[in-house]
């Protein structure tokens, strides 16, 4: 049975009042049967950029949790997260990113050596002789665990990606108590292929000195979770009833529910 992936985005003007209630939600949510990962992190470059990352090891342990905790809701008021406020609203619009809730099997990958693509990491998931469609826009999910005294170095290297055709988020967050994890989001939209493009500019670097170098950072001991990186495609979901389904209506089906 697949683990599920959530992702909650917000620009909270007020997050540093919440920090606390944030943390002892974290640690009780945590406890829950089913909870693989439970974390909150906070964007080093626009502050009030906030994001909450979970996985559940099954879709009977999501459900089970949402279940219980739908009273008590998310980190934020649902309509921060859905159009028209994926932007932010007006009077404080998001500097980068998108809020949103969204929801995806979980899938590791890694890089597939010498070729300039990401592979499956579980080499069962892997397939030789077919290429799935790929619909939308692209959300990279990488974790890592490295020194906080790095962080300012990569605001250059940020703001040359972000100016990259398509790229809607390229942003680096800490964790709330675990100040080694660090969590980097990517969002890009327009052709799937924007991202292939940039892919292949970073490839040109690494071969011809082409653009800015990605900084180095120090690898630290990681007490939380679990570093890698995941590649979706992207979608934005809201709350229908107590159901979480595609903000798209187009996008729903009443008469078959699909497996993931």
């Amino acid at each position: 049975m697949p683990s599920v992936r959530v992702l909650y985005c917000s620009n909270q003007r007020d997050l540093p009042e919440r920090i606390d209630r944030l943390r002892a939600r974290a640690a009780a949510v945590r406890a829950e049967a089913g909870c693989l990962e439970f974390d909150t992190f906070r964007d080093v470059e626009y502050p009030e950029n906030f994001a909450q990352l979970e996985l559940w090891e099954s879709l009977s342990a999501f459900d089970s949790h949402w279940q219980r905790s739908k009273v008590a809701g998310i980190f934020c008021e649902l309509e921060n997260l859905v159009a028209p406020h994926h932007g932010g609203r007006p009077e404080y619009p998001r500097r980068d990113g998108a809020n949103a809730a969204e929801f995806y099997r979980h899938q590791l990958f890694l890089p597939a050596g010498t070729t300039p693509e990401f592979v499956a990491k579980e080499p069962a998931e892997r397939i030789e002789s077919l290429r799935w469609p790929s619909r939308s826009g692209v959300r990279i999910v990488i974790q890592t665990s490295t020194d906080p005294a790095d962080d300012a170095s990569f605001h250059p290297y940020s703001a040359e990606t972000r100016a990259q055709r398509g790229c809607l988020e390229f942003a680096f967050y800490r964790s709330l108590e675990f100040p080694e994890n660090n969590l980097h989001l990517e969002l890009w939209h327009g052709p799937p292929i924007v991202y292939d493009q940039h892919f292949y500019l970073r490839t040109l670097h690494k071969l011809y000195g082409i653009g800015l170098a990605r900084p180095p950072s120090k690898a630290v001991e990681r007490r939380y979770g679990v570093a890698g990186f995941e590649f979706y495609q992207h979608g934005f979901f809201t709350l229908v009833g107590d159901v979480w389904q595609p903000e798209d209506p187009a996008e729903r089906l009443s008469t078959v529910r699909w497996t993931t």
